[in-house]
């Protein structure tokens, strides 16, 4: 999860469609993104600046949150709460879609 709380907006390659991601100990990796998925990047890049007032900056936080009049970056419990909440409604919207 910390991949994703310290990502920052310098981190993104829109043209190459690739993240540069720095790893535990440091260790930097590129991964290679799929261009539907770099789309809802842009995307979320969109509300992330309407909705969270987020700066545009490179070295900003891709990922954010509000706290009182700005924003702030999501912390690692805040990632997890989401990765576990959001596979749990997508599994019950494909339920409801088979069953109709």
């Amino acid at each position: 999860m910390n991949e994703l709380s310290t990502l920052r907006l310098r981190d993104l390659d829109f043209e190459e469609k690739q993240i540069h991601v720095l790893r535990k100990g440091g260790k930097k990796v590129v991964v290679a993104v799929s261009p539907p998925s770099m789309q809802d990047i842009k995307d979320y890049l969109a509300v992330r600046t309407e909705r969270y007032r987020g700066s545009n900056d490179d070295t900003a936080y891709v990922f954010l949150t509000r706290v009182n009049d700005g924003a702030a970056p999501l912390s690692n419990r805040a990632i997890e709460a989401l990765v576990k909440k959001y596979p749990k409604a997508f599994k019950s919207n494909n339920q409801c879609r088979h069953t109709n």
